[in-house]
This record gives C-alpha cells, sequence and structure tokens, in this order.
C-alpha cells in the first residue's frame, strides 16, 4: 500500500522558521539559474512488485555480469505508458513484454520502456542487459593467494544498485525479488532471503535465492566466491545463521559472533517484533567500503570483522554487529521514506547498540554507549544551517555525514525521549511503530505520532527541537556554596546563541547532589536561557552532578572543585556521570585530581571503560607531576589490555622522562592493542627533544626508533593493527630505508586498508626524499587501476602529491577509456590535479626568471649610474610571486 505522510502543517512552519534563521547562511537556490536545491522523494508511477534477476558470472576474475531483470508492476492511477528505470552503466540489448519486443530508450542513467498499449493492471516486462565493471554498485575483488579466490559484492545504498539491475533505486518503493546465478563450479552465492534450489550444471553451479517479503532496492543483495559458511548456534531465537568466511578464518567464527543468537532475542523484545527475515547470514567481503550493510536477511561485513586468538578478550565487534542486526527492524522492516528520514533507520541501528550493551554489561554498558553517542554535541552548533533531518542535499551520502550526524544524534534523541517517558512508556509506543509500519514506508512524523498514540503525550515540540532545528545546546555550570547556611546553589546557562530567531532549548537537567547523609535530586527543566537549582543541606556536598543519566544532548562544562569531581568519578549514579566527572578532572591540573586520577586508574573493580577515561584524562594536565604520575601507571601495569593500552598511548601523549623505554619495553607485550600503541609512540616520542638529548641527537633517535619499528612491519595481528600502527609511525618519522620494509604492505595479499595505507605512506617517504621518487611514481603506475577500490584512489593521490607528469597519458587513458565509473571520475580529478600543479610550478619558474632579469637589469642600470656619480630612478615595483 502507497503512504503519503508528509508533515504536519505545524512542522513545515517550523522547519520554515528555523530555516529563514538560518537563511543568510544556507543556499536554499542555485544563485545561477535560481533552481530550488532541495531534493524530494521521485516519482513511483509505478508500484513495483516483483523483481527477478538471472544473471550470469562467466569468472569472478574479470568483472562483468550478464542477464535479465523480468520486473513485474502494476500502475499506480490509471493506464500507464511508460516505465521509467534507473539503470547506470548497463548496456540493455532487448525489452520484451510477453511475446513482443517493446521499443526503449537508455538516456543517461534513465531506461524507459514505452507500453503500447498501455498498462492498466499487472504487468510485466523482461530486460536483458550486461554491465561490465559496475561499481560501485556491485564491487569485485581479485583473489589472493590459496583459499582467497576472487569474490564480487554488491553495495546499494544509497543509490547504486541500479549500476548492476534496472530499478526504482530510491527507497519510497518496496518489492520482493529473486536471483537466479549461474556461477563457476566450487563459488558460492548469496542472495536475499530463502534458497530455493541449488543445482550444478557440469563445471557451473546456479543459486537460486527469494526474498518473498517486500524490501527496497538498495537492500537487494548478491555475494559470490569461495567461502566457507560456519553454522551459528541459535537456540534461543531459532533462526536459520551462518557467517561466510574465508576457509583460513574459520576457527574465529565462533569467537566473534557467537552472540548473535542473544542479540536477536534482546532486539525482539525491544520491538515486540520477531525476527522478520527466512534467516541471518552474516558475510565477510573484501574490498568491502564500510564496516557492515544490513541487506534484508544478509547483512555483508568488512573482511576484517573478525577477532584472532591474539586479541580475545580485548577486541570485540559486538557494536558492528548488533548495529546491523538492529537494521533488520530498522532499515529493512520499516525502511524511511526519504534519505532526510535517514536517522529512522540509523539512529535506530546505533541505538540497538546500546540496547546490547544494556543486555549484556547492564546499565554501565548502556551509559557507556549513551555518553559516546553524545560526542556528536561538539560539531552539531546552532550556527550550522543544516538540521538532521533535511533534503537540502546534492547527493544522498551527504545525510549520513551532517555536523547533526543521524547515528549518534539519531540514537542520543531515542535515549532522550526514553528518559523523557519512562521505559514502559517509551517501549509501548515503539512496539506500536512496529506493529503499525511493519513492512512499511515512514517519515519522522509517523514515529511521532506512534509515541503519541501510544503515550498520550504531545511530542511535536520535541521532534521539532532534536530533528528538524540544527544545533544542541552549551551548558555552563556554576555554583555557590554557603557554608554558614549550608545553601548551594547551581546556576545553569544555555551559551549558544539565542536570538529572536533562535530560541533556547528545552532542556531536562536534573542536578544530584550527594553529602554524608545521603544523596537527594532536583528535576530542573530550561526554557529560558538560565535557570538556578537551589538545595539546602545537611552538609557540605560530597560530589555534584548535573544530568547524569544525560537526558538532554548538550555540550556542558562545570566549575566544581575537584574534590567533587572525584567523589562523582567514584561513586556518581551512571557510567556517564562517573566517565563526565573523570573527565572534568582532566581540566585541573592539581594534587587532588591527580590523586584521584591515578588512584582510579589502578581500580582493578573499576569498569575499563572509567580507568581508561582515568588515564586520559591524567595525560591532559600538563604539569611535570601529572606526567610522572602517568609513567607511574606503568609501574605496575593493569592487568586488562584496554587499560594498558591506554596506559601506553598516554605515555606516549604526555612524554615523561622515559617514556621511550616504557614504549619499547610494550612493543613486546602480548597484547596486540598494546603494541600497537607502543608504536605509535615510539614514532610520537622519536621527535621530542628529552628523546633525543638521550638518544644522541635527533638523527640517532630516529634512527632507534626505525630500528625498533620495522621488524613491526611484518607481524601478523588481528585487523593488521599492529602493522598499520608501525607503518604510520614510519611515515611520520621518515624513516629512512623503510621504504623497502613498507613496499610488500602495499601488494596484492594484504588487507585492502594496508594496502592503501602503505601507498599513502610511501608517497609521503617519497615527498620527504626525492630520491625515492620514481620508485614511488613506478608503483603507483602499477596500482593505479587496481581492483581494490582503496589502493587505486592512494595510488592515484599520491601521484598528484608528486606531481607525476610523465603518468598522465596513463591517467587520462582511465579517465576517459575506464570501464568503472568511479575509476574515470577519480582519474579525471587526478589529471586535473597534475596539471595544475605543473602549471603553478611553471608559473612559479616564470615568475622567478622574469624576477632574476629585472634584478639583473635593474642592478646593471645601478651600476652604470654609480659609473657615472647619478642616483638611479628607483625601479618600478614587481608584482608579488605568488
Amino acid at each position: 500500500m502507497h503512504r503519503c505522510n508528509r508533515f504536519s502543517l505545524a512542522s513545515r512552519t517550523a522547519v520554515a522558521t528555523l530555516f529563514a534563521a538560518a537563511a543568510v547562511h544556507a543556499q536554499e537556490a542555485d544563485p545561477a539559474t535560481g533552481r530550488w536545491l532541495r531534493q524530494f522523494a521521485p516519482e513511483a508511477t509505478a508500484d513495483i512488485l516483483h523483481t527477478r534477476l538471472d544473471l550470469r558470472v562467466e569468472d569472478l576474475a574479470v568483472p562483468e555480469i550478464a542477464g535479465t531483470a523480468t520486473i513485474r508492476f502494476r500502475p499506480v492511477l490509471g493506464p500507464l505508458n511508460e516505465l521509467a528505470l534507473d539503470a547506470t552503466g548497463l548496456a540493455v540489448t532487448k525489452v520484451t513484454r510477453g511475446e513482443r519486443e517493446a521499443k526503449f530508450q537508455l538516456a543517461g542513467n534513465r531506461l524507459t520502456i514505452t507500453l503500447n498499449p498501455a498498462a492498466s493492471g499487472d504487468d510485466e516486462v523482461c530486460i536483458s542487459y550486461s554491465a561490465h565493471d559496475p561499481a560501485p554498485g556491485m564491487i569485485f575483488a581479485p583473489g589472493r593467494d590459496a583459499g582467497q579466490g576472487p569474490q564480487l559484492h554488491t553495495q546499494g545504498e544509497s543509490d547504486s544498485n541500479d549500476h548492476w539491475f534496472p530499478c526504482h533505486d530510491f527507497p519510497n518503493e518496496r518489492m520482493t525479488s529473486e536471483l537466479v546465478v549461474n556461477v563457476p563450479k566450487g563459488i558460492a552465492v548469496s542472495g536475499n532471503g530463502r534458497l530455493v534450489a541449488h543445482t550444478h550444471e557440469g563445471d557451473r553451479e546456479v543459486w537460486h535465492w527469494l526474498q518473498d517479503k517486500p524490501h527496497v532496492a538498495y537492500l537487494v543483495s548478491l555475494v559470490a566466491g569461495p567461502f566457507e559458511r560456519v553454522t551459528l548456534p541459535n537456540p534461543l531465537s531459532g533462526v536459520p545463521m551462518q557467517v561466510w568466511v574465508p576457509p583460513h578464518r574459520a576457527d574465529d567464527v565462533l569467537r566473534t559472533y557467537a552472540a548473535t543468537d542473544r542479540m536477536i532475542v534482546t532486539l525482539e523484545r525491544a520491538f515486540g517484533m520477531p525476527y522478520p527475515w527466512a534467516r541471518y547470514d552474516q558475510l565477510l567481503v573484501r574490498n568491502f567500503g564500510a564496516g557492515g550493510m544490513e541487506n534484508t536477511s544478509a547483512t555483508s561485513l568488512a573482511d576484517h570483522a573478525l577477532v584472532g586468538e591474539d586479541a580475545e578478550g580485548e577486541t570485540d565487534f559486538e557494536a558492528l554487529i548488533s548495529h546491523e542486526l538492529c537494521h533488520q527492524w530498522t532499515g529493512d522492516l520499516i525502511t524511511c521514506r526519504t534519505w532526510e528520514h535517514i536517522w529512522l533507520n540509523e539512529g535506530w541501528a546505533t541505538y540497538g547498540e546500546n540496547l546490547w550493551f544494556e543486555e549484556r554489561d547492564g546499565p554501565d554498558g548502556y551509559f557507556d554507549e549513551v555518553l559516546d553517542n553524545t560526542g556528536v554535541a561538539g560539531n552539531d552548533s546552532v550556527d550550522g544551517t543544516i538540521p538532521m533531518c533535511s533534503n537540502l542535499y546534492n547527493h544522498p551520502g551527504e545525510c549520513f555525514g551532517r555536523a547533526g550526524n543521524p547515528y549518534p544524534k539519531g540514537a542520543s534523541i531515542l535515549h532522550m525521549l526514553r528518559e523523557l517517558l519512562g521505559d514502559e512508556a517509551f517501549f509501548a509506543g515503539v512496539r506500536g511503530y512496529f506493529a503499525q509500519y511493519a513492512l512499511d514506508l515512514t517519515e519522522t512524523d509517523d514515529f511521532r505520532r506512534s509515541m503519541e498514540d501510544a503515550t498520550g503525550r504531545s511530542l511535536e515540540w520535541f521532534f521539532d527541537q532534536w530533528c528538524l532545528r540544527p544545533g544542541t545546546p552549551r551548558v555552563k555550570v556554576t555554583h555557590t556554596w554557603d557554608e554558614s547556611t549550608r545553601t548551594l546553589k547551581v546556576n545553569l546557562e544555555q551559551t549558544q546563541r539565542i536570538d529572536a530567531m533562535t530560541p533556547a532549548f528545552r532542556c531536562d537537567l536534573p542536578v544530584v547532589v550527594a553529602t554524608s547523609s545521603g544523596v537527594v535530586e532536583q528535576p530542573v527543566r530550561m526554557t529560558e536561557k538560565t535557570q538556578v537549582a537551589e538545595f539546602h543541606l545537611d552538609g557540605a556536598p560530597q560530589w555534584v552532578c548535573v544530568d547524569p543519566r544525560v537526558a538532554t544532548l548538550k555540550v556542558m562544562e562545570t566549575d566544581f572543585p575537584a574534590a567533587w569531581l572525584a567523589g562523582a568519578a567514584r561513586s556518581g549514579p551512571t557510567m556517564a556521570a562517573k566517565r563526565l566527572a573523570a573527565r572534568e578532572l582532566g581540566a585541573r591540573d592539581e594534587e587532588a585530581s591527580r590523586v584521584a586520577l591515578s588512584d582510579l586508574a589502578r581500580d582493578a573493580a573499576a569498569r575499563w571503560t572509567l580507568r581508561r577515561e582515568a588515564v586520559q584524562a591524567l595525560a591532559r594536565h600538563p604539569s611535570a607531576e601529572s606526567k610522572a604520575a602517568v609513567l607511574a601507571l606503568w609501574g605496575n601495569p593493569p592487568v586488562e589490555a584496554r587499560v594498558r593500552k591506554a596506559v601506553v598511548e598516554a605515555i606516549g601523549t604526555a612524554a615523561p622522562a622515559g617514556a621511550f623505554d616504557v614504549a619499547v619495553a610494550a612493543i613486546t607485550d602480548r597484547s596486540p592493542g598494546v603494541r600497537s600503541a607502543a608504536a605509535g609512540a615510539i614514532g610520537s616520542l622519536a621527535s621530542n627533544e628529552a628523546v633525543i638529548a638521550a638518544l644522541g641527537g635527533a638523527e640517532a633517535a630516529k634512527s632507534r626508533a626505525c630500528e625498533l619499528l620495522t621488524p613491526l612491519l611484518s607481524q601478523e595481528s588481528t585487523h593488521d593493527s599492529v602493522r598499520r600502527a608501525a607503518m604510520e609511525a614510519c611515515g611520520q618519522l621518515k624513516c629512512p630505508g623503510s621504504f623497502t620494509a613498507i613496499e610488500p604492505c602495499a601488494q596484492l595479499g594484504m588487507s585492502d586498508r594496508t594496502r592503501a595505507m602503505a601507498v599513502r605512506t610511501l608517497g609521503g617517504l617519497a615527498e620527504a626524499d626525492p630520491a625515492l621518487r620514481p620508485q614511488a611514481i613506478a608503483l603507483c603506475n602499477r596500482l593505479v587501476d587496481d581492483l581494490e577500490w582503496r589502493v587505486p584512489q592512494a595510488a592515484g593521490d599520491v601521484l598528484v602529491a608528486l606531481v607525476a607528469e610523465d603518468s598522465l597519458a596513463h591517467i587520462d587513458a582511465l579517465a576517459k577509456d575506464g570501464s568503472n565509473q568511479r575509476l574515470r571520475e577519480q582519474a579525471g580529478g587526478w589529471a586535473s590535479g597534475i596539471r595544475e600543479k605543473v602549471a603553478a610550478r611553471e608559473k612559479a619558474k616564470a615568475d622567478d626568471e622574469a624576477k632574476a632579469v629585472a634584478d639583473a637589469a635593474a642592478a646593471a642600470t645601478a651600476a652604470a649610474a654609480a659609473a657615472q656619480g647619478a642616483t638611479p630612478e628607483p625601479a618600478p615595483a614587481q608584482p608579488a610571486v605568488p
């Protein structure tokens, strides 16, 4: 069913008012043409009912597919004369409708099929087509070595699936889908939904998948490669689950993914909705552009998302796993109708992480996540022009990365709503939302109305303030304590811009005070610029917390004394309150802060996140005493590897006397995280004056650091963390001789992320040492059209940085004839970048030559005048050389 839900009149008025305030900054129209820049959902004149793709992949080492797309559709209103579909880069050879060929036109990225006679009911067309290297929608990964043969995977979000099949590539249309894929023998294929059939035909295999519940086009998935499929236990959920991995990593699956079953029942309970699809598989694919992608029933994940034995207990991917799993409800079962409402997908999936850590680790785990999400407030200013929910964008991808980032801000909105309503009302509204909109499309107002219907509360102010308005409040907290009357006044002030068009935020900021006899709390709701909370206490405060449950997303600073902050860090009401207090102690470099943070960092009974916070806060103190306190933490290294890592990072940052020796000792630690931190510390400390003096000079310090770092470049670890940290440090130091050690890291066989980092590091080394320039350029020329897309991206950027003029012919050919659209566009940019640098260089040379000629002429004139005893006229001023 098509629903045409739009914002209410009040919401539209709020948007208009808020944007009027920012009109001096926001650009609503193209100044040259006057064209309105807002993006609206494209018309869906046909309801796409079902898409079946019959595809043949001849050889996964060759980035080509061919086949047919059979699309069943229904006109939305009256007879339909044309069916228009998105089809970027596809070669369409024929379209049939029933027994007859249909006329079609392929112009740009739009395929238009003439329906003659007009369609008046359910109808069907069959499109024969092929695609060569259809990135970014379908990404091929070359084979690496035995057991890591070539792969392909698709990536539809936000609008890339039309690169490999014709579709309505916008999330305001749902359809069922079917994949029948013919591949070479030994290749496993995943699609969405359930496996209908898997057959063998000589040296070929055919995999048939059916997704029989409707979903949007960007969620259609195809993954193929020589995978091993490891079954996950499912005693709690009963959902069939497998993890697809390279055969040599099968032993790491349960270590990483065993909690998936418990995650499912956690989310089922929260949403009041059983897991909605036929299966839940997680597929680790190479050459992947993100951390994960929630394709319906078949999540794609980056191939590094496995925990090796070396990192067990200190690394997990459960934030990523729970995020993508949550999307199976929030994004797949219910999908945002337009990209401006992407927070309903991504904010909910991020909050799904909160719900999982609340289940796994209790309130401490939940409030750790809540606090981490509040980092978004630092960038989300009222002086921004675009709120989180806005259709003012050039490309949908912009909606994912605004200052009001829909991932952490969306999750923070859900937490604030839960705090405002209470658990019972909040989850009643959430369950009502899922019951009403399952297998449908929604906008922010739909979610608001569900919450209002379930609770009887008016929430328009809440959604207008947090979704439709840019910015978050900045709150300054000051206090006065009168010992004689035992009166505490806590003064709260919103310090962000407030004017006639930018009102103060409505904020819940409860204040909690502890004395020797107990804890008292006073609710505070700010609706104006300032507010005062006053307490008459039975004794001096031991600690004070403002908004310990983070009921309001904000940036806050307080003037509380160190003793109060130390008490809150130790005994505050939530983990968020404790960590914030420890964080604020980092701004008070005094004995009380130093002792409190050191004690907290050493407390083996405290949660590791709080101990890490204490270590990081102590490292921000500039005094010699605090630096010594940081170093002293290594005197009895913490058992918890994540805290030990924080200590090494802090020592590298604070750089106390003896820091280099600690970093050297830490590169042999059993933890890969600690070894990575040690590599980073060595890289930064080698340029420290005290270390340079101790090691006999700058060159000696650099040489010693590079000597220590080089062996780490060949060290295997989970997520390649040690190798990458060592590589970054070598690049930072411009280590002489490290070029040879790093170059193998750029070759096929390494992780694509490691390879790209190696290429950029080698480019930096060549910029610092011209003797390395030919070697770096030769390497980048070989890699500039590599199939692992991060690698050519890095290689092209390096060629620009090195002004590789001799590479222009090759780059121009890629820009003109390259079949890969992303590579074509990038190559054009690289060619322009090199030519601009060449032109600037030639201009600078010409300017220098002209200046030299002018200077010589002026000198000759002066000499002639001097010989005649005359005073020469001053030479005309020369223009400044840019």
